[in-house]
């Protein structure tokens, strides 16, 4: 047997060497005329999309450039080729396996993690050959980064001095992919007699499934294919949007990192590594990024994998589904109910939930009528209908926190700053800038950069047309941002609807109090402190509270309880838990007090945006802008006041209406600010007796804060205009970077679970249900639920 390896100069199409390797000279003979398939360490089935994803070393949206990848081929006699099988999709298969095996030795020679590469079988000359993309940068086994300049000269065929003489050498890729080639054909010489017993029994008749075709009403096998095509169906949409949001937002997804410099762990992402580096070139070679990157692809790597694995392993029971629904279409007959059991439809339809894939739950939840109908399955449970109305009562408040934010939204559009390029711009900073001369270069720096970066030219500064493209291009984001709010309060709209739907049908013979898990207790508390809900706020932590309290031991130490070390842990968590939704409620007050000192000093100049609903145009007004003139004497102000038109006093009032509901709003946020902040003091006061006279950071307890709570803190000290109150939250961050706290979230997790256990048995828990009622999710795992006295209002 003869295999060549060779490694091929730069070159490949304008889009790429991964788009080369897949669609470059197909012979339409013994090729798929729409591109050859891809294939990697883990699925045979890539697209060019998919691998270019997988081979890039950085987290840009691009493809990885040809500099960047090492481009080898294999070359096979057509006669070894032909003895791998006996159909070219299994010679393809064969020849698949024998390259991951050599990529696998040329790992292993330079203690490799994991090399990133993608391959293509050619087979357009009389020798089949596979194309081999090598990303040059990878981990070692001890994760540090590495750059394969070039491949080494073992792995090649090389002279070497054997004996004393000089000899030719393969080199590791053709003595592994020989090794593996001579393995792989000397399994395939079965007997001609075995061959012919495999193939009588592949065409014998089955008895299962002439027993399956006899019970029920004749179709028992075409529902189990539908049951089980649609769960494939709907994993692997559940796993393709994942990947689509790691993709998109890898860079701004942050990571804990330790600083070596300030020996803390803090949590970073690469934009904000990239934004704070000096040299835009050598922000990526940093240890930090350096380990976020191969995180983040490692997570990347490890999801496609899982895919298309998932695809490739699912893809018959797919294509079985999708010809037993087409049959049916066609002869206009109803596609039978598919055979799923209860926990199956409890797990898929809480995953469209939080998807917010409320078309497919509504098909399921017909499914679901149909097969209790039939008695296949049992209705939902009281504590499955109490679970779906906590999930209702979350949704609403969603729904809530969209449209103040939409309202937030319109009031200050004209000031919300965009990217463009590199630079952040506002509207109101394009306005401004044939006003300001010496003070502002700054912001005129920003408008001609993103000027450059739209027209791809150098901006003058009379270029009147430039700047009304750049005041259409931020208008434009404006509208795309506008337009995606809207769809997210539409989403949370159809859930509630969907959900009201279901427990208004099922909840007849039931009251039905929402139930909920961990991680909703936790958002709640978040969303009732940004919608300045003090009552909501308030039952939110005494059912945290409670919650935890009741997983500590009694005196008489009761069945199914925690040991006095968790219980020391829970108390920590209870005044840790107090101390931050004070300082939070305090950071919310100070923030909504400063909005409405800014508003008031500059109402008569606050710009609404103003939609022309005949052509969708948006125009930007203050009060400054349409109030009548008001140095002139009182004759002319009563005169303009009786001249004024129509179309301008309706104009002038709409305005005066939005800021004078502005104001209000802002007003009523600050009351309800107030009562937040002084409710969590109270909450708090007791657990500060603890460390008399201490200040916040020589407390005997610490806060304990979600991570997304950290986040907020982190926004606020960039935006908030006292610099004491910046220089109190920076003290606090870098005390509590430097202590290993329990994150409250998984420690409120571990206490519904400890219900769960509690309650199973003799003291089996009310609000327990049964197994499969709430699915798990990857950041957090989902508990079994606990009973609020919250009531929505």
């Amino acid at each position: 047997m003869r295999v060549i390896a060779s490694v091929q100069s730069k070159r490949g199409s304008s889009r790429g060497l991964i788009h080369y390797l897949a669609h470059s000279k197909i012979d339409r003979n013994a090729e798929p005329e729409k591109g050859r398939e891809l294939f990697n360490e883990f699925t045979d089935h890539l697209t060019v999309r998919s691998a270019n994803n997988f081979l890039k070393s950085n987290c840009g949206k691009g493809r990885p450039s040809n500099n960047e990848l090492h481009h080898l081929v294999l070359s096979f006699r057509r006669e070894d080729f032909q003895q791998l099988g006996s159909t070219d999709e299994e010679r393809q298969r064969q020849v698949k396996i024998v390259t991951r095996f050599a990529i696998g030795q040329l790992e292993k020679s330079i203690q490799s993690e994991r090399l990133a590469w993608a391959g293509a079988v050619h087979r357009n000359t009389a020798n089949p050959h596979v194309h081999i993309a090598i990303q040059k940068q990878y981990l070692t086994k001890d994760l540090q980064g590495r750059s394969l300049n070039k491949i080494p000269r073992e792995a090649l065929p090389h002279f070497e001095i054997i004996d004393g003489e000089k000899r030719i050498v393969d080199g590791i890729l053709i003595e592994s992919a020989k090794q593996k080639l001579q393995e792989l054909v000397a399994e395939r010489t079965p007997s001609r007699e075995h061959a012919n017993d495999k193939q009588h029994n592949r065409n014998a008749p089955q008895k299962h499934d002439a027993i399956e075709f006899q019970k029920g009403d004749g179709n028992i096998r075409e529902r189990e294919i539908l049951r089980r095509g649609i769960l494939a169906e709907y994993q692997l949409k559940f796993k393709e949007e994942k990947i689509a949001f790691l993709i998109e937002n890898r860079e701004s997804l942050k990571f804990p990192i330790r600083d070596p410099e300030k020996a803390i762990t803090l949590r970073v992402s690469l934009l904000e590594l990239r934004q704070s580096a000096t040299n835009s070139e050598d922000w990526s070679k940093t240890p930090r990024s350096r380990q976020i990157i191969a995180i983040t692809n490692s997570i990347l790597a490890r999801e496609e994998s899982e895919f298309f694995k998932l695809k490739e392993e699912t893809a018959s029971i797919r294509g079985e589904a999708n010809q037993i629904r087409t049959d049916y279409r066609k002869r206009g007959v109803k596609v039978p109910t598919p055979a799923f059991n209860k926990q199956e439809l409890d797990e898929i339809q809480s995953e469209c939930l939080a998807n917010t894939k409320v078309r497919e739950f509504r098909y399921l939840e017909q499914v679901r009528t149909d097969l209790e109908n039939k008695k296949e399955i049992a209705p939902r449970t009281v504590s499955d209908l109490e679970l779906l109305a906590g999930q209702k009562a979350v949704s609403e408040m969603r729904m809530q926190l969209h449209q103040r934010q939409l309202s937030d939204f319109k009031d200050n559009a004209y000031y919300r700053k965009v990217k463009v390029g590199n630079d952040p711009v506002s509207l109101a900073m394009i306005a401004r800038q044939n006003d300001i001369e010496n003070d502002g270069r700054s912001v005129l720096q920003s408008i001609r950069s993103a000027i450059e970066y739209l027209t791809n030219k150098p901006s003058s500064r009379n270029s009147k047309s430039r700047e009304v493209f750049l005041f259409d291009s931020v208008n434009s984001s404006l509208s795309e941002q506008s337009l995606q709010m809207h769809k997210s309060m539409r989403q949370e709209q159809k859930i509630v609807g969907a959900l009201s739907e279901v427990l208004y049908r099922s909840s007849t013979l039931h009251t039905v109090k929402p139930v909920f898990s961990a991680d909703q207790i936790i958002e709640i508390d978040t969303l009732s402190r940004k919608l300045k809900f003090p009552k909501e706020y308030a039952s939110n932590w005494n059912l945290q509270r409670t919650s935890i309290q009741g997983a500590v031991p009694s005196q008489h130490g009761a069945k199914g309880k925690i040991g006095p070390d968790e219980a020391g842990n829970l108390s920590h968590a209870i005044v840790g838990r107090a101390l931050a939704r004070e300082i939070l409620c305090n950071i919310g007050l100070n923030k909504t007090k400063e909005d409405l000192a800014f508003y008031r000093s500059s109402k008569r100049f606050h710009r609404f945006a103003l939609e022309d609903k005949s052509n969708g145009s948006m125009s930007y007004l203050s009060l400054d802008d349409v109030d009548l003139p008001r140095k002139s004497s009182i004759l002319d102000q009563a005169l303009n006041l009786l001249l004024e038109s129509k179309d301008h006093r309706t104009l002038r009032r709409q305005i005066e209406d939005r800021a004078k509901d502005r104001e209000r709003c802002l007003k009523a946020d600050v009351a309800a600010a107030k009562e937040l902040s002084l409710n969590a003091a109270k909450e708090a006061s007791e657990f500060k007796q603890l460390s008399l006279l201490g200040s916040a950071a020589d407390l005997t307890y610490q806060p304990i804060f979600t991570t997304s709570e950290i986040t907020e803190i982190e926004k606020r000290i960039t935006m908030t205009s006292s610099s004491r109150e910046a220089k109190h939250l920076n003290s606090l961050l870098k005390h509590l970077a430097g202590i290993d706290g329990t994150n409250f979230k998984e420690l409120l997790v571990s206490v519904v679970k400890l219900k769960t256990k509690a309650g199973s048995g003799e003291e089996r828990d009310s609000t327990a249900h049964e197994k499969g009622g709430w699915p798990e999710r990857e950041d957090v795992t989902i508990g079994r639920g606990i009973r609020t006295g919250i009531e929505r209002t």
